[in-house]
């Protein structure tokens, strides 16, 4: 990050002033020259929400996690149809509610199991 006040880095939670003597009120007679590379060099990093990284999932972890995102779509979208259903179509969303609720309990206790 660049600031008028200096140039910051995120280290541990805590943004640090990479250049200390970068300051607003610097003398207008000489200059400063900052020059900044930017790496062509790319990494993935994958973290939980507690920051730590996450290894890769394995093949069946990875088509768990799909079953279980379409799962939860396909609920969402029998909760959303429920809403606007004809007089005959009640039922069949009820049904398909009750599916998609009891397949995403399975998912997840699958998930937990891995």
């Amino acid at each position: 990050m660049v600031a008028f006040v200096g140039v910051y880095v995120q280290e541990k939670n805590i943004m640090e002033n990479k250049v200390k003597d970068y300051s607003l009120a610097m003398d207008l007679n000489g200059t400063r020259n900052i020059v900044l590379k930017v790496s062509e060099e790319t990494t993935e990093v994958i973290k939980d929400s507690d920051g730590n990284k996450v290894e890769i999932a394995t093949d069946e972890e990875s088509e768990l996690i799909r079953n279980i995102i379409k799962t939860r779509k396909d609920l969402e979208f029998a909760n959303n149809n429920y809403e606007f259903a004809d007089s005959d179509l009640i039922d069949y969303y009820i049904y398909e509610i009750k599916a998609n609720q009891a397949k995403l309990n399975y998912l997840i206790k699958m998930a937990y199991t891995i």
